[in-house]
C-alpha cells in the first residue's frame, strides 16, 4: 500500500501494525510526507529537505538543520495524533463496556463527554458482536448508531467526514437488516448508505467495505454472479494497497459463492488462493471457513482422497476455531470422506454421532441431512429395512421445518421410492446432494441422476 492513513501512525508507535504495513509507514516517513512536514502548506514545499536526503556529498549546516527541523515537525504530528487517538480509543472502550453491562437502556448512561464519535463507534462495535447471538438486537445497535452519527459535531469533523460517518452507520444497518433475513430493508438502507458516501469524503476504504457488505446481500438473494463481480473488486482494491489478508478473506467469500453457484472446481481454487493469504491465526473461525468449504466442494466432486489429505494437512486450524458445532462440522466431513473411500462401518459410527450431535444442538435442517447420509451408508451394506425407518424420520423432520416445495417433493419421492423397494444409494445421494444445494438456492429444480424404472 503505497498511501499512508493517518490512523496507522499510532498503531505504528505501539506496535500494533502487522510487519508489511508497518515497513510502508516507516518509508512513508522517512520520505519525508508533505502533510507531515508542512502541515497547512497549500503549495509544493521547498526541495531542501529531499535534497539533502539524496545527495551523496554532506549536507551544508543549513541543509542539515531544515532535516532536522522537518524531522521535529513530522514526529510532533505523529505524535499529537498518537496521544488523540489513543483517547479516542479509551473512550470507546468505556462506551462499549457500559453498552455490554447495561444494553441500549443504558446509552443515557453514557457520560456526556464520551457521547459522539465515542459512543458511536461502540454502538457499531456492539452491533457486529451480537451477530451470531441476536440478530434483533444487532439491528437496533446499529439503527441507534445512524441518529448518533447525524448529531455529530460538523464544526469539529466537517460536512463530508459526518456524512462519512452516517454512510457508515446506514451499511452497518443494512448488513444487521441482511443477517436478519430482512432483504430488502437491507437493501434500503444500502442505497441510503451509498446517497451518503456522495456526499461525503469519497473514501476509498469506506467505498469498498460498502461494496464488500453489499456482496453479501447480493449473495444472500442469490445472485451470486453479482456477488462474485462485487468482491473481484474487493480483492483488487486490497491486493492493490498491499493488504494480503483482506484480499484473502475475498477470495473466500467469492469462492464460497462460486461454488454454490455449481462451480466446486474454481471453488476450491479461489478458497486455497484465498487461504494462503491469510496472516495465521489473525481469524480462527475464517480459517475454519475456508478449510471446511474447500472439504466439502472436494467431497461433492468425489475427489475423497484429496479431500482426506487436505484434512490431515489443517487438522490444527479446524481444531483452533473451537465450539462444538465447528466439532460436529468436523466429524461431519469425516465420515462423509470415510463413506466415499469405502469405509462403511467407520462411515456409520461416526454420522450416528453427527446427527445426535446436531439433535442435541437444535440444528433439525443439519441432523436430517445427516440421516440421509447415515441412509446411504446403511442401504450400501444391504440394510435396507433399517434406511427406510431413518428417510421415514428425515422426511418428518424436513416437513415440519418447512422447507421449499422442490425439496419436500424430492425427499417425498424418496420415502415413496424405499416404500417400493425400489430405492438405490445412487438416489439417496441424488436427494441428499440436491437438498444441499437448494439449501443456499430454493429455486433450484430436482434433476435425479438416477431415474426409477
Amino acid at each position: 500500500m503505497n498511501e499512508t492513513s493517518p490512523d496507522e501512525l499510532p498503531s505504528l508507535l505501539y506496535s500494533e501494525l502487522p510487519t508489511h504495513r508497518a515497513g510502508w509507514v516507516i518509508a512513508h516517513l522517512l520520505g519525508l510526507c508533505d502533510r507531515c512536514l508542512f502541515p497547512g502548506l497549500t503549495v509544493s514545499p521547498p526541495d531542501v529537505a529531499f535534497l539533502s536526503f539524496l545527495r551523496r556529498s554532506p549536507p551544508t549546516p543549513e541543509e542539515d538543520s531544515a532535516y532536522e527541523a522537518a524531522i521535529d515537525r513530522a514526529f510532533d504530528v505523529f505524535q499529537k495524533h498518537a496521544e488523540g487517538l489513543r483517547r479516542q480509543r479509551s473512550d470507546t472502550r468505556k462506551a462499549l463496556l457500559i453498552l455490554e453491562e447495561g444494553g441500549l437502556e443504558a446509552v443515557a448512561r453514557v457520560p456526556r463527554k464520551i457521547q459522539g464519535l465515542a459512543l458511536f463507534e461502540a454502538l457499531l462495535a456492539r452491533s457486529w458482536a451480537l451477530r451470531h447471538e441476536d440478530p434483533g438486537q444487532m439491528i437496533q445497535y446499529a439503527w441507534m448508531a445512524t441518529k448518533v452519527a447525524r448529531n455529530l459535531s460538523v464544526r469539529r469533523y466537517g460536512v463530508q467526514k459526518v456524512a462519512d460517518f452516517e454512510c457508515l452507520a446506514w451499511a452497518e444497518l443494512g448488513n444487521a437488516d441482511r443477517v436478519a433475513d430482512k432483504l430488502d430493508l437491507a437493501e434500503r438502507a444500502f442505497a441510503q448508505a451509498v446517497r451518503l458516501y456522495e456526499l461525503g469524503t469519497g473514501d476509498k476504504l469506506l467505498g469498498i467495505h460498502l461494496v464488500d457488505l453489499q456482496a453479501s446481500l447480493a449473495a444472500d438473494r442469490r445472485q451470486f454472479g453479482l456477488a462474485c463481480q462485487a468482491l473481484s473488486l474487493v480483492h483488487e482494491f486490497h491486493r492493490n494497497h498491499g493488504d494480503a489478508h483482506f484480499s484473502g478473506r475475498a477470495l473466500i467469500s467469492k469462492g464460497l459463492y462460486t461454488g454454490y453457484a455449481g462451480e466446486p472446481e474454481e471453488a476450491i481454487r479461489l478458497l486455497q488462493e484465498g487461504l494462503s493469504l491469510l496472516e495465521e491465526n489473525r481469524e480462527p473461525g475464517l480459517e475454519f471457513a475456508a478449510v471446511h468449504n474447500q472439504l466439502m466442494f472436494l467431497i461433492d466432486c468425489g475427489r475423497f482422497l484429496q479431500a482426506r489429505k487436505l484434512l490431515f494437512l489443517n487438522r490444527g486450524r479446524l481444531d483452533q476455531a473451537g465450539g462444538r458445532l465447528n466439532e460436529i462440522r468436523v466429524a461431519w466431513i469425516e465420515g462423509r470422506i470415510a463413506a466415499g473411500l469405502g469405509d462403511l462401518a467407520g462411515a456409520e459410527r461416526m454420522l450416528e454421532e453427527v446427527r445426535d450431535g446436531f439433535d442435541a444442538a437444535g440444528r433439525g435442517y443439519d441432523a436430517a441431512l445427516a440421516t440421509l447420509d447415515q441412509v446411504s451408508v446403511l442401504l450400501a451394506q444391504g440394510r435396507a429395512q433399517e434406511s427406510e425407518v431413518w428417510v421415514r424420520e428425515a422426511a418428518r423432520t424436513f416437513a415440519a421445518l418447512r422447507i421449499e416445495r422442490e425439496a419436500l417433493g424430492a425427499i417425498l419421492m424418496l420415502r415413496k421410492a424405499f416404500e417400493m423397494k425400489m430405492a438405490t444409494v445412487a438416489l439417496v445421494d441424488d436427494v441428499t446432494a440436491f437438498l444441499r444445494r437448494s439449501e443456499h438456492d430454493p429455486a433450484a429444480r430436482f434433476e435425479p441422476q438416477t431415474h426409477l424404472d
